[in-house]
């Protein structure tokens, strides 16, 4: 956010904060909760990965002579920035076999594969490979690794899982209300898990406050209030929820107010990535898929907005397990709860008119998959 649009949404935050309320929805829906069960949905659901722009990564995760592995909805993604500041996305699948030719992060100009050792450089050429005279008459030229399309804006970066899926473009609607410089960003920590819930499920508890006051009672809301505001764009969306302490600002004039607001900023960038920003920090939760309609599996990236020493390090790691445990511990838990209910035969739910951005998600899911939303 810029500073303009720092302090409209903090004016906005202040007046329904005075009338105790929040921006709303015009009416609650209700829909099948069969979303979050059933096999065909599910697929649906992966085709709809299959073919949609992920925001994976953030650019200075990725520094030049470095390369990134993800998995992206089961699929094995290698990111390599070469030493002329190109960056690359491959199916980190060796040409010979399949294997992973890169595990984790760090420094490399040749990547290797563990199984028969073939080798290839930042372009994804296969530059060498034991006994390659067991393979005359296959073109080395068609062995290298799988391209895949790949997107940097504004410090994000955005991966299509296929050939043809056009990632240019996929932030545009958004991208004026990313005011972030996601390129100086220092990495903290990045932790994956499961979680045993539908996707959509996981997604959902990082976008209403209603559930502050009672799955956060000791957590979250000693310091956090639910009068949010909200803004659409496009597919994606934005939810700020301010601490108690903007209060004070009050009786400030708006010259004086902070260029950062006073809370926290969540965006939902389409069709699975929540980016969570704070004052010094940056959280990518990115979900996907899992193996049935009950797993989802989670990738967050806890990240710094500066240079950080030590000792300052040190401080962010125990607000890096905060954010965990507050995901682990208690929203995960209650999603993974949901979803027992729904395969124990709780065949709806309900979005009420305070759950706004749980009806526009599921809206745009919907329409991405051809369905539409039940009222």
């Amino acid at each position: 956010m810029n500073r303009e649009d720092t302090i409209d949404t903090t004016r906005r935050v202040l007046d329904l904060i005075a009338v105790k309320n929040l921006e709303c929805a015009p009416s609650p829906q209700r829909l099948s909760s069969s979303m979050f069960v059933e096999a065909e949905r599910f697929e649906r659901d992966r085709e709809l990965f299959a073919r949609t722009p992920h925001v994976v990564a953030y650019g200075s995760e990725i520094k030049r002579g470095h390369y990134l592995t993800r998995t992206v909805a089961d699929v094995p993604v290698l990111l390599v920035r070469d030493e002329d500041d190109i960056l690359r996305a491959f199916l980190n699948a060796c040409a010979h076999r399949g294997a992973c030719v890169a595990h984790g992060a760090g420094e490399a100009h040749r990547f290797k594969c563990s199984y028969h050792a073939w080798c290839y450089d930042q372009t994804g050429k296969l530059i060498a490979r034991p006994g390659a005279e067991h393979f005359d008459g296959i073109d080395e030229a068609t062995l290298g690794l799988k391209p895949l399309p790949i997107s940097e804006m504004k410090g994000l970066v955005t991966i299509g899982l296929q050939a043809g899926v056009e990632v240019d473009g996929h932030l545009d609607s958004v991208a004026p209300a990313l005011a972030y410089p996601f390129e100086n960003y220092e990495h903290l920590e990045t932790r994956e898990f499961p979680v045993a819930a539908n996707w959509k499920l996981v997604v959902d508890v990082n976008f209403e406050g209603y559930h502050f006051p009672f799955l956060h009672k000791q957590s979250l809301h000693p310091f956090a209030l639910g009068n949010a505001s909200f803004d659409l764009f496009g597919r994606h969306c934005r939810w700020a929820f301010p601490m108690r302490s903007i209060e004070e600002l009050r009786d400030l004039p708006e010259d004086q107010w902070p260029d950062c607001f006073d809370g926290t900023v969540v965006y939902f960038l389409f069709p699975s990535c929540v980016l969570v920003q704070g004052a010094a920090t940056s959280q990518m939760i990115r979900i996907d898929p899992g193996s049935h309609p009950g797993e989802a599996r989670v990738h967050f990236s806890y990240m710094l907005t500066g240079p950080a020493n030590e000792e300052e390090r040190a401080l962010h790691a125990q607000g890096a397990q905060f954010a965990n445990d507050l995901l682990r511990g208690e929203d995960f838990v209650a999603a993974a709860e949901c979803q027992q209910g729904f395969e124990r035969g709780r065949d709806s739910i309900v979005l009420g008119r305070n759950e706004p951005l749980l009806q526009h998600i599921h809206r745009v899911w919907d329409e991405a998959i051809g369905m539409v939303l039940k009222s």
